[in-house]
């Protein structure tokens, strides 16, 4: 995947499309960008619109990370910005593989870790119904793809789950407090929870 430098401060983008900002004693005019924006061949759209800064593009911070699958948290309590960078090569064949069949390989087995993460303002796992949710973003921007209006989560080893259809969630999704959350069971996975840590596990 092309190496991408990510502009702008978390929270600094706003739906204006002339607006004014300042950073230490300096003020900066940012303009809407006028042009389009294309992320392998796909062009890049987000609620909140690229901004040029003399003469600079700024784009929003998590909605690039998406695009480009890496992982954007805010850390409230050292607030700060985390990016990581995804782990090249099989992860990268295997996004591809699901976005072209809509599947991955069953290569998993029930009980393997799927993925283990300390619980934070956009990655949690919550109970509804009996049912257990975890935020999408706490499964990884690489495990999510679109085509067209669909959005879809391919967990590897279990089929594509279609997530949105036109900004709609579907019924394995709930929205809690702005988070989209995915059903667990829908993908194929299990939680073992242990204070604030999370296992993710196959089913």
């Amino acid at each position: 995947m092309k190496k991408f430098v990510l502009g702008f401060a978390l929270g600094l983008i706003t739906s204006m499309a002339v607006g004014v900002f300042a950073a230490n004693t300096d003020i900066f005019t940012a303009q809407k960008a006028t042009f389009d924006i294309y992320v392998e061949g796909e062009k890049f759209e987000s609620e909140n619109p690229p901004l040029v800064v003399e003469g600079r593009t700024y784009l929003p911070l998590r909605t690039t990370g998406e695009a480009l699958g890496v992982k954007v948290n805010w850390n409230e309590s050292l607030r700060r910005v985390e990016i990581e960078k995804n782990k090249e090569g099989d992860e990268e064949m295997l996004k591809e593989e699901t976005k072209q069949t809509g599947t991955t390989k069953d290569t998993s087995k029930s009980g393997e870790i799927f993925k283990e993460f300390v619980q934070s303002g956009v990655e949690y796992i919550k109970e509804v119904n009996g049912e257990l949710y975890v935020t999408v973003n706490a499964l990884g921007g690489n495990y999510i793809h679109r085509e067209g209006d669909n959005w879809y989560i391919s967990i590897p080893g279990r089929e594509s789950l279609l997530a949105k259809v036109n900004n709609r969630l579907t019924e394995h999704l709930i929205e809690d407090r702005g988070y989209a959350l995915v059903k667990l069971s829908s993908i194929g996975l299990e939680a073992e929870i242990n204070g604030d840590t999370v296992i993710l596990r196959y089913k």
